[in-house]
């Protein structure tokens, strides 16, 4: 990760010199909501079968599974998919695939560091592209996306809808960068664990067969059952390259095979069942965007709040001599934790919250930030 100038990783609020945090903003687990029980006992039943019971190894996956997820997502070949147990191991696999020790890929700033710490886990660089905001929406600079390809990055690695910043390729970016990746002949990775949750209009990278591409997915953000631990990629774009690319990667696969049977033979019905896991999540998320939305007409001239239409964070930033360290740690002294905007490298500083945080703590953090903020400006 490249750490701006602003802040640096030891700036970061020390609990241990702070009260109690009682309003924790930055949790995203899924799990444990209080009546959430039935439904997910209803989860973990599922997984139990006569099919589950015997090992049945494939290096892509079981076929039941691939074709229940092929229909569930769109038509489209279920020889095209590799099960793995993790959108994270997907990346591990797919960095062996496509890169050498000591090469690159890139990917948008400001955005999730989860990229950062696999790639140097498999001794692969990574290359930053810059996000610009314009009028409160982020856009993909594209010059720098084409400097980044020309230079020969092993894949270009796109969050949509990023975390945190909830932006998803554009139209106009869309056909740029197919365009652009095609002339460079530079994969694509799309990490569309969040398409559940983007605004309406999302478009999948996984439609187009224009170049190759890896569309990865999972139980985790799909359903919000991260500990079921079940992903997947998916493969798309020209005929020839992708079934070299699928028969190399089952290769890379087979070794690994950690994919459980269990949860492989639950999957056709936890996505018959979607419906109520879902439900639960778009409730929490529509009740603190409309929180959100209100909070963002009460801030201080200078700051910005931004987030919130497309997957699950909000996030604050300043254009203010205000040190990042200083708001993180005063909001850590009265209870509440936020993720400071280093984390991500926001371009301002600033703070990120998860917007699946339960309703009441959201309610109670955002006034006592307002009122931070007033103090601050006054």
């Amino acid at each position: 990760m490249i750490y701006s100038n602003r802040s640096r990783p030891g700036a970061a609020p020390d609990p241990s010199s702070a009260c109690r945090c009682t309003h924790d903003l930055t949790i995203t687990d899924t799990t444990g909501w209080a009546g959430s029980l039935p439904l997910e006992l209803s989860a973990l039943q599922a997984l139990v079968s006569p099919e589950a019971v015997r090992y049945q190894p494939d290096s892509q996956g079981l076929a039941s599974t691939r074709q229940a997820l092929a229909t569930h997502q769109a038509p489209h070949d279920p020889s095209h998919w590799i099960l793995t147990a993790s959108s994270s191991e997907a990346y591990g696999i797919l960095f062996q695939l496509l890169c050498d020790p000591g090469t690159r890929v890139a990917t948008p700033r400001p955005g999730y560091p989860l990229v950062d710490e696999l790639g140097r886990f498999h001794d692969v660089a990574v290359a930053s592209i810059p996000m610009r905001r314009q009028s409160g929406l982020w856009q993909l600079d594209l010059g720098w996306t084409e400097r980044r390809l020309k230079e020969g990055v092993r894949a270009l690695v796109l969050i949509q809808p990023a975390n945190p910043t909830g932006w998803v390729l554009s139209a106009q970016e869309r056909l740029r960068v197919l365009e652009l990746c095609r002339h460079y002949q530079v994969p694509l990775i799309s990490d569309e664990v969040f398409e559940a949750w983007a605004s309406p209009g999302f478009q999948s990278l996984a439609t187009q067969d224009e170049v190759l591409c890896f569309t990865l997915g999972g139980l985790s953000k799909l359903l919000g059952l991260p500990h079921l631990k079940l992903g997947w990629i998916r493969v798309s774009g020209p005929t020839a390259e992708v079934q070299e690319a699928v028969e190399r990667l089952a290769i890379l696969n087979d070794a690994l095979l950690s994919a459980s049977t269990p949860v492989q033979t639950a999957l056709p019905w936890l996505l018959n069942h979607q419906r109520p896991f879902q439900e639960r999540i778009l409730a929490r998320l529509e009740a603190n965007r409309t929180v959100w939305k209100a909070f963002s007409l009460r801030v201080p001239e200078g700051v910005s709040v931004l987030g919130g239409d497309s997957g699950w964070f909000g996030l604050v930033q300043w254009n203010k001599p205000w040190s990042e360290s200083t708001v993180c740690q005063s909001l850590l002294k009265q209870g509440i934790k936020v993720a400071p905007g280093y984390l991500f490298d926001l371009p301002e500083a600033g703070f990120v919250v998860s917007l699946i945080s339960p309703p009441e703590d959201v309610v109670h953090a955002l006034v006592v930030v307002e009122d931070l903020f007033i103090s601050l400006d006054s």
